[in-house]
């Protein structure tokens, strides 16, 4: 139902009344629609709809993505970054095509490949799309090989903090250069090990070493020490592509939640997957918990064990007893 006011006149002031629509034949001329209408009182009228000024509907494709580039940042992963498109209104995201079949997308400038095959070599594109579903054409090609893999390694502890540098201790072999923020001190607490600052942005701790392979299975498990007076719950992060602060590199994954008593001891996990695993020379840890005083003890590696494919060996030696 359509209600139209008509501005009277000789006196009549204006008046509201209800009108009906008598052809479905719309008359459209740019921005303008007519509608033929009949009013209560039997006059008939035309009523014109105007798209106000800026709701023409947007059919221009953003630009097309420059500048992508490829890095093979393992064995399974390889990182894309690209120059932002522009659009008359704006870009939303991006659509990731790897050799021309998407793959995913991104609302920024930037993503990450995971769960790919060691020395495999892969090629991307990139297009831009807007909120109207105006895409552009896909960028210029880039291509990157994803790394050796390492050969699988021991089972065995990477890094025990200790209350000063010089008392770190190291299992395995190769493994033994300590990574950690200005911020992030050892302390003499508990365990003894390092502890962040107020922040618990400005926090990491780990360890870096000959690259070697974590497959899928393999473990981190990172010990804590709680050295306040009550029970914390938190949820460490993980890199191992990152050798700095959580907001300053790519690659960080959630450990699993954990809640430790106060002046107790409990640990976190992280478990490759196949999309997580591959060849890496550093493991990265973040306390992910704003206070002083969540010590980090140390660092170990678990890794999986095979599957055991060997039948016994042959009886020998049968005798029959009488």
């Amino acid at each position: 139902r359509v209600q139209v006011q008509r501005i009277g006149t000789g006196g009549s002031g204006a008046m509201a009344q209800p009108a009906t629509i008598t052809d479905q034949n719309f008359g459209v001329s740019g921005d303008a629609i007519t509608v033929p209408i009949a009013l209560a009182d039997g006059e008939a009228a035309t009523l014109t709809l105007t798209a106000p000024a800026g709701t023409t509907a947007d059919t221009q494709a953003p630009s097309v993505p420059a500048g992508l580039t490829a890095a093979a940042a393992s064995s399974s992963q390889i990182n894309l970054t690209w120059t932002a498109s522009t659009d008359n209104v704006r870009v939303t995201g991006y659509n990731i095509f790897r050799a021309g079949t998407q793959i995913g997308t991104a609302a920024g400038t930037s993503y990450l490949n995971t769960g790919l095959s060691a020395s495999t070599a892969y090629s991307y594109t990139v297009a831009a799309y807007d909120a109207a579903g105006n895409t552009s054409a896909q960028s210029s090609a880039a291509s990157a090989t994803t790394q050796v893999a390492a050969p699988p390694g021991p089972s065995g502890l990477l890094v025990d903090f200790a209350a000063t540098a010089s008392a770190n201790a190291f299992g395995l072999v190769g493994w033994n250069t300590v990574i950690k923020d200005i911020y992030t001190t050892y302390q003499a607490a508990g365990p003894g090990g390092t502890m962040s600052g107020a922040n618990g942005g400005y926090d990491f701790q780990g360890v870096t070493g000959t690259a070697r392979l974590f497959a899928p299975g393999d473990m981190i498990v990172v010990t804590w020490y709680n050295n306040t007076t009550g029970a914390k719950t938190f949820t460490p992060k993980i890199s191992m592509i990152a050798a700095g602060r959580v907001g300053t590199g790519a690659g960080w994954y959630p450990m699993s939640s954990v809640t430790i008593a106060a002046a107790g001891t409990a640990t976190s996990q992280f478990t490759f997957s196949s999309a997580t695993s591959g060849s890496y020379s550093l493991v990265n840890v973040n306390v992910n918990l704003d206070n002083a005083a969540m010590i980090c003890d140390k660092i170990t590696l678990v890794t999986a064990s095979a599957p055991d494919t060997t039948p016994p060996a042959k009886p020998k030696n049968m005798r029959v007893q009488q």
